[in-house]
């Protein structure tokens, strides 16, 4: 089970990158101050890819805990949340343009999660196995 969570997590991965390669490439021919939607953008796939490593371990030590798992798990999401919710707060201070695009770059991590099925299949198919387990 851990090697299909690995596979999870690096698909997710990969279409976190995919997707904030995509966002930059719509952004020349969309934004004006390319510079700040760069910082705030990848200062969120950053965040999305941070996030869905750290809720892969906070899984995997979860499940070894048995009655504190619950517990471990959602101590390391208000953890997860007050992070994004502090970045939110500097760039507020700093870029305050760049607050949209890091929340762009965030929701990445939503894309990659709901496309994950879809990419496993494609890259079987690419890798020329056909079985999706």
């Amino acid at each position: 089970m851990t090697k299909r969570i690995n596979n999870v997590l690096k698909e997710m991965l990969l279409v976190i990158v995919v997707f904030g390669v995509l966002f930059q490439v719509i952004g020349l021919f969309v934004v004006g101050d390319l510079l700040t939607y760069a910082i705030g953008l990848w200062i969120g796939i950053i965040l999305s890819g941070g996030m869905a490593i750290h809720m892969y371990w906070a899984l995997e030590t979860g499940m070894e805990m048995g009655e504190h798992a619950k517990a471990h798990v959602q101590k390391h999401s208000v953890i997860r949340y007050a992070v994004v919710v502090i970045v939110f707060f500097v760039l507020a201070f700093l870029r305050k343009n760049a607050i949209v695009p890091c929340f762009l770059g965030l929701m990445t991590l939503k894309v990659s999660a709901y496309l994950q099925p879809y990419t496993h299949k494609l890259i079987l198919k690419v890798q020329g196995n056909q079985d999706s387990h």
